[in-house]
């Protein structure tokens, strides 16, 4: 008889922690797991990817507090038609509502997972906040473990109030035979924005959020296209768009608007990234960033802050791009000045370095075995207890 496992997100949008669910769904689905994936609100890109990889989806479609009550009650009819042996919740919301119920109503475990690290006061709502504090005086007493993408996560966790024994670390993982390098794929992004076969393309894969800082790289945009004018932004994720009004006024401050590409957001990500020269972040807060990992996987260097666990993706010797100083434009503009004027062999060799990281650290199949250990000592432990 298969596990079964109920995973509960807070929503399907174009975010890490989304990404690395339906990875990690496919990869346990393919190992004989009976999944299903309940979504707090309704929508989003990975609904249908998921729905598509064969795991069911089931959203609630909450848009407020007001919600809550009809929410709750339909998340705890549908879990119990399911009868999971355990639930993994993702994100502060799930772990709350989804970990209550499993925890008092199911009486199953529940595995909680934290997906960010610091939280920044200017970009993350009220609401939040309070969840979060909600979490951190129930973690003792609601999930069995809780799994942090990003020691920065369970550092954070931890000063919250998150009892240490609880949590572990286990990295996004990326799947590696999906992201690789790729010799055609260059030519054909350049063919799709229209530029010169020689153009250096810097990307920047990220959805429209603050945390993620697209005004501190435009204004470091500005400085590379000095030294390098022939330098183009790749922009991709969700919100990024031409009808992004505040985006768009953040490059034309720039001065360069036509030296920026808005994708929005794209299914074809290892393409895209295995067409690029060099990755880029400007976060202002990050815990593990799987894009920095999915474009090493593809052979290119990149470059971002060191915040969250960036400097252990890339490396804290600078073995596959250049960790920079946090929240500021010059540094990122030199990181990135200087990979740029790499002759297309260094960047190559420094691109290979980066996905030889990625396959020994971070692979999508280390991920998944670990989440089954904390799966199967959770509920060997359960068993031992009589439960």
């Amino acid at each position: 008889m298969s596990l079964r496992i109920a995973h509960v997100i807070t929503g399907l949008g174009g975010g890490g922690a989304e990404f690395m669910l339906a990875r990690l769904c496919a990869a346990l689905a393919r190992a004989g797991y009976d999944l299903q994936v309940f979504s707090l609100t309704a929508g989003g890109p990975l609904a249908a990817h998921l729905r598509a990889l064969n795991v069911p989806v089931f959203e609630l479609g909450l848009r407020g507090v007001a919600d809550l009550p009809r929410g709750v009650l339909a998340l705890r009819r549908a879990l119990r038609r399911f009868a999971p042996d355990l639930v993994q919740t993702w994100l502060c919301h799930a772990d709350l509502i989804g970990g209550l119920i499993a925890r008092y109503d199911l009486h199953v475990p529940v595995v909680w997972g934290v997906h960010q690290a610091e939280v920044d006061v200017r970009t993350t709502p009220r609401s939040t906040r309070l969840v979060l504090r909600a979490c951190a005086v129930l973690a003792k007493h609601v999930p069995s473990r809780v799994i942090c993408c990003a020691e920065a996560g369970r550092r954070a966790r931890i000063a919250s109030g998150f009892p240490a024994a609880l949590l572990d670390v286990i990295p996004n993982g990326v799947d590696i035979e999906q992201f690789q390098p790729n010799a055609d794929a260059g030519g054909r992004l350049r063919a799709e924005l229209g530029v010169a076969a020689d153009t250096l393309l810097v990307g920047m894969p990220a959805r429209w959020h603050g945390d993620k800082d697209h005004g501190l790289l435009c204004v470091a945009a500005q400085r590379v296209l000095a030294r390098c004018p022939h330098a183009r932004f790749v922009l991709c994720g969700e919100g990024i768009h031409a009808d992004n009004a505040p985006l768009r006024a953040l490059i034309a401050a720039s001065g360069h608007a036509e030296a920026f590409f808005l994708l929005g957001f794209r299914a074809d990500m290892a393409a895209l990234l295995a067409g690029l020269d060099v990755g880029v972040l400007s976060s202002r807060t990050e815990a593990f960033p799987n894009v920095i990992a999915e474009t090493m996987a593809c052979g290119v260097p990149f470059v971002a802050p060191a915040v969250g666990d960036i400097a252990t993706i890339i490396g804290i010797d600078d073995e596959a791009g250049r960790v920079v100083v946090a929240h500021d434009a010059v540094a990122l503009a030199d990181a990135l000045i200087e990979l740029l004027q790499a002759s297309p062999a260094q960047r190559a060799a420094l691109g290979g370095q980066a996905r030889a990281r990625v396959v020994a650290k971070f692979s999508l199949r280390m991920t998944t075995a670990r989440y089954a250990v904390v799966y199967q000592t959770v509920l060997g432990d359960l068993a031992q207890r009589g439960h």
